[in-house]
């Protein structure tokens, strides 16, 4: 790789990965585009998932942004806190880290919970980014434990996957093997794994729209009937 360590080469390798990073966050709005229209209701086409992916496109990346510095936000604060309790004192410091680490994970796992339905809430409703996440924590005040049944769901299903993406990894490693039969099996096990990615990310994206329209019924308690 020694041929691509110069200005021309480093600058290529940049561009290319904003670029696929780009194609990749448009393809997940076309994927946010279908649930939308499938949670709708509304007739499922390519065209009117495309648009709905262009409208939210640059919506869905402010709302992200947000969420980053909303958990930088977080850290820095915390981090600060610990800085400065090292610098009146050794041992308070040290009790400060532990405690600190332990809070700073709490608040982190209790914003992401107030947050969660801010996509659904972005597509669905037709919301600004600001307005998506004062919404997602509004709703949740007085319903947290349900919110988090329904993160724990989709948690659950992300670990689960995660694992059995673990039986998968050989195949990546043999993907370049210069044996024919093991190149095949390699890319038919890569196949399946991304064909069963695919339909893992439309599941948990339809469960977390369908949630989000039961979770909005007052009259309900936190069954969300997303099946």
């Amino acid at each position: 790789f020694s041929q691509f360590l110069n200005a021309k080469g480093i600058a290529i390798i940049i561009f290319s990965v904003i670029l696929l990073s780009l194609i990749a966050y448009y393809l997940k709005c076309i994927s946010y585009g279908m649930t939308t229209l499938v949670a709708k209701k509304a007739k499922l086409t390519w065209q009117a998932a495309m648009k709905i992916a262009n409208k939210f496109f640059w919506k869905l990346m402010v709302l992200h942004l947000f969420l980053a510095l909303i958990a930088f936000a977080i850290v820095v604060v915390f981090g600060l806190g610990i800085v400065i309790s090292f610098i009146v004192n050794k041992w308070l410091g040290i009790l400060t880290l532990i405690v600190g680490i332990i809070a700073m994970f709490a608040v982190l796992f209790f914003a992401i919970i107030k947050l969660f339905f801010a996509v659904p809430i972005l597509f669905l409703e037709d919301r600004t980014a600001k307005e998506s996440l004062k919404q997602s924590y509004s709703m949740t005040n007085g319903r947290f434990k349900e919110a988090l049944i329904v993160f724990a769901i989709l948690a659950g299903v992300g670990i689960a996957f995660g694992l059995l993406g673990n039986a998968f990894s050989g195949s990546f490693a043999n993907i370049l093997s210069s044996n024919f039969a093991k190149f095949s099996l390699s890319f038919l096990a890569i196949l399946v794994y991304y064909l069963l990615s695919s339909a893992v990310g439309a599941f948990t994206s339809l469960f977390l729209f369908y949630a989000y329209i039961d979770f909005k019924s007052p009259r309900k308690s936190s069954k969300a009937k997303a099946f």
